[in-house]
């Protein structure tokens, strides 16, 4: 309704955490694989701007009671310094050149005028500096030199491998597309800009 559609619109939310855009895009894919549905929109948010990040987590009881899942499961920081203990050959200097490698391409990208057609601006609001325009992703930090990301503190375990610096930002973003199927879209004139071939989930050790 907040997005105009027109009441006899059906709709439904999905929670996957990080892949509940995606998620959206498949389920709707497959709704169209199987008749269904013919045309759909999907996409999604995350707000990690308002996400307490594992603080007042309350998981089911069962989980720790019976040891179904490792505490640390419930912390995405610690999960990832589980990944360091498992593969050992991902050192912490390997994750920070992985890191200053990635702030570097993006650098390029922007300096190119690459991400750019791609940005939306948004109003943003805070707090402490009231309202104002966000024009630029936040996470990218030209800047970064390795001397910086070797003095960064390892918040989730002493002496650790995961830093602010090697690690996935706090974003806050939002995605949606059209999906149709290939007759719909011709039927309706859509400009086809890329075709859904396949996807698959996979399950994991929670730690």
């Amino acid at each position: 309704m907040l997005a105009g559609l027109p009441k006899s619109v059906p709709g439904y939310a999905i929670d996957r955490m990080c892949a509940g855009a995606m998620t959206a895009v498949t389920t709707a894919a497959g709704s169209i694989a199987l008749g269904a549905t013919d045309t759909a929109i999907a996409g999604g948010v995350e707000h990690m701007g308002h996400h307490p990040m594992g603080s007042g987590v309350d998981p089911n009881p069962r989980f720790i009671s019976e040891r179904l899942v490792d505490p640390s499961a419930l912390v995405m920081g610690s999960t990832a310094e589980n990944l360091h203990d498992r593969y050992p050959a991902i050192t912490r200097e390997r994750a920070d050149a992985y890191a200053l490698g990635s702030q570097r391409k993006v650098a390029a990208a922007y300096a190119a005028g690459q991400i750019q057609p791609d940005l939306v601006p948004v109003a943003i609001r805070s707090s402490e500096r009231g309202w104002g325009l966000a024009t630029a992703d936040e996470p990218p930090r030209p800047d970064t030199t390795p001397a910086a990301l070797a003095g960064l503190k390892t918040p989730f375990r002493p002496h650790g491998r995961v830093t602010a610096g090697n690690s996935a930002g706090l974003n806050d973003g939002a995605t949606g597309c059209v999906i149709a199927a290939a007759d719909v879209a011709a039927e309706l004139g859509l400009d086809a800009r890329m075709r859904l071939v396949d996807f698959s989930f996979a399950g994991v050790d929670p730690r």
